[in-house]
């Protein structure tokens, strides 16, 4: 999840963004050039992925996934580097134990309670 999460991020923003004449101006050969140049497909399949510091949840791996492309495509449109990718997956690991916390995934068997179920009943 977090791996497509990202590569369709950093495409929507390098489709948005990295033209040169201004919004929604990159063709075709920019936004593949994002996709596949620097720490991109490295990081993408091996970095993100990694079991000690992505999220357990799946909605949780969807927004990890889409904060690493962000942040990766804001480093390299506006930062000074020409990489960003280490930057953006050190960024977001450190928002990883508030995924954690806050979007957990439904135990397997769990039933709703009966207040989500019917909010007239409570």
């Amino acid at each position: 999840r977090a791996p497509a999460a990202m590569f369709a991020t950093i495409a929507l923003m390098a489709a948005a963004l990295g033209g040169p004449d201004g919004l929604f101006s990159a063709d075709w050969r920019s936004v593949l050039g994002h996709l596949v140049s620097g720490a991109t497909m490295l990081g993408g399949f091996f970095m993100i992925t990694d079991y000690g510091s992505s999220p357990s949840a799946p909605a949780a791996q969807l927004l990890y996934g889409a904060l690493c492309g962000a942040a990766t495509m804001l480093f390299r449109l506006y930062g000074p580097w020409p990489e960003g990718f280490t930057f953006a997956i050190l960024i977001v690991n450190c928002l990883v134990p508030l995924m954690n916390r806050y979007i957990r995934p439904r135990v397997l068997g769990e039933k709703a309670s009966a207040a989500t179920e019917n909010p007239a009943a409570a």
